[in-house]
């Protein structure tokens, strides 16, 4: 059996349970010292929740009466004007810091040297899909269904992610990946395949943040066609392999030339969050994630095996404190016993 050419690297997801700040980015050094991601602490306030804190920040956006979806109201605000002018960019991370407090505590603990010296960092942002589908148009309809709001929430998102990640190196961070969240991947397929007007929309924004030397990755939480990540340009897919292994083996012959090529890596979501108070035998996860990984052709096995990433499945914000530390052991404790087999393979 072949074992890894090195320790996995280890990342969290973003979403965090807690509500202070800086307990949270103590969790984030502890899980993923070599490779940690500004938490996102979804349970302190409701403009912290997943996208809202992305939402406040884009022109335009207004909350809705009920406090739910929001309304993109285009007139009078020229968001093309906006996503060419980095200066603006650099003006929505900043107001990025006021809405989300651990995007603040993480800045601040860069640049206190509290990662070490110029580390790998990731932020993660609400993929423009998923965005779409939390947003409406004035007339109550679905910005999903408008390809040229879709392609302005791509630009949006890529010249954001490109503030980020010049504020994450100023602050003195080294390589910066930029996870583009997608639970609502599947809105913008249609029969098995990604609409073109949203395949070129993604390819659009990729290419911007890699002209920024971004390493861009999106995580996929969802079961979906993952053969329609491929020819994207990405860096990394992350995806829930506690649940969708299956989909992902089933779509791997068409990732494998991007895979070989070292252009893709895949980040498996190897622990599960779906049930976090059930046992589990994390000697025999790891077994089987090895197994798995040798009934591969020979260069698919090198390539995932150089240096494998690990993740929990999905975000811990919605769980408790305890259930989301409990899942962070786990993930360790199979980082670890990788790392053991790496060691004296």
């Amino acid at each position: 059996m072949r074992y890894p050419a090195s320790p996995p690297l280890v990342t969290t997801l973003g979403s965090l349970p807690f509500t202070d700040p800086q307990r949270a980015l103590a969790v984030v050094r502890r899980a993923s010292p070599a490779f940690p991601t500004w938490p996102q602490l979804s349970q302190r306030s409701p403009q912290e929740r997943f996208g809202q804190s992305v939402i406040r920040i884009l022109p335009g956006a207004l909350p809705t009466e009920g406090g739910g979806r929001l309304l993109v109201i285009p007139e009078g605000v020229q968001l093309t004007d906006w996503d060419a002018d980095l200066h603006r960019a650099r003006e929505a991370e900043e107001a990025l810091s006021r809405q989300a407090s651990g995007y603040a505590a993480f800045r601040e603990a860069l640049s206190a040297g509290q990662f070490g010296i110029r580390p790998r960092v990731k932020s993660p942002l609400p993929g423009p899909i998923t965005l779409a589908s939390l947003l409406e148009q004035p007339d109550g309809a679905p910005v999903l269904e408008n390809e040229a709001e879709v392609l302005r929430l791509g630009r949006l998102i890529g010249a954001l992610g490109v503030a980020i990640a010049l504020e994450f190196r100023e602050r003195g961070a080294g390589e910066v990946d930029v996870w583009l969240d997608e639970p609502a991947w599947n809105l913008a397929l249609e029969e098995g395949t990604l609409r073109p007007a949203w395949r070129s929309m993604y390819q659009q924004l990729i290419g911007v943040l890699k002209q920024a030397d971004v390493r861009v990755g999106i995580h996929c939480c969802a079961g979906t066609s993952f053969a329609t990540f491929g020819g994207l340009g990405l860096d990394v897919l992350s995806f829930d392999a506690a649940h969708y292994l299956p989909q992902l083996l089933e779509a791997l012959p068409l990732l494998t030339p991007e895979i070989l090529a070292g252009r893709l890596e895949i980040a498996w979501g190897v622990i599960d969050t779906w049930e976090p108070d059930a046992p589990v035998d994390v000697g025999l996860l790891v077994e089987a994630w090895l197994t798995m990984i040798n009934g591969l052709e020979p260069g698919l096995q090198e390539a995932c095996l150089r240096r494998p990433i690990v993740t929990p499945a999905c975000g811990l914000g919605l769980l408790s404190i305890p259930q989301a530390e409990l899942i962070l052991a786990r993930l360790l404790e199979f980082s670890n016993l990788l790392a053991a087999k790496a060691v004296h393979k």
